[in-house]
């Protein structure tokens, strides 16, 4: 039997309510589902950089990843998170190179690959049988909100706090 992928976009990062982690919110727009992943501070940085469109004077590490790519006569295809083992979710980036039919597999962590999918437009999918077990019901409004409640304001207000408590304490 042929394994169903489901195609998703990047919602937002977000930071867990209870330990205070980044994740990643993928979303299945078909379905109006939900998919967090926790991903570490360094890789929500990286990926907010790409999804801000910051650009660098140096490649970062995912820009030299994709350069090297490029360099040898490949594209990125697609990235697929295919499985989930011990609360530790798996992904494969799938490079097409010149002159071959077969796809490149490299596996890669869901943050790193998701970050090189949004620097070069390429889609991401994940296994529907994780989509199924995991994803939960989308409790975010889609599309622009014009009016927020108080409770809205005061969570956002809450998060830029911590925020920036956790800037002034970082050693620079």
């Amino acid at each position: 039997m042929a394994k169903k992928f489901v195609k998703i976009s990047i919602l937002a990062l977000a930071e867990e309510q209870k330990v205070r982690d980044p994740a990643i919110i993928l979303i299945d727009k078909k379905a109006n589902r939900i998919l967090p992943i926790s991903i570490g501070e360094t890789e929500a940085k990286a990926i907010a950089e790409v999804m801000q469109k910051l650009k660098f004077d140096r490649p970062t590490p995912h820009r030299l990843m994709d350069n090297i790519i490029k360099k040898l006569g490949g594209k990125i295809e697609r990235i697929i998170i295919n499985k989930i083992e011990t609360n530790t979710f798996y992904s494969i980036i799938f490079v097409k190179t010149r002159g071959s039919a077969k796809l490149i597999q490299i596996d890669a962590r869901p943050s790193d690959a998701i970050t090189l999918a949004l620097q070069v437009h390429a889609p991401v999918f994940v296994d529907s049988k994780i989509m199924d077990a995991l994803a939960q019901d989308n409790p975010f409004q889609i599309g622009a909100k014009i009016k927020f409640t108080k409770k809205e304001i005061n969570y956002m207000a809450a998060l830029l706090k911590i925020a920036r408590e956790k800037e002034e304490g970082t050693d620079i």
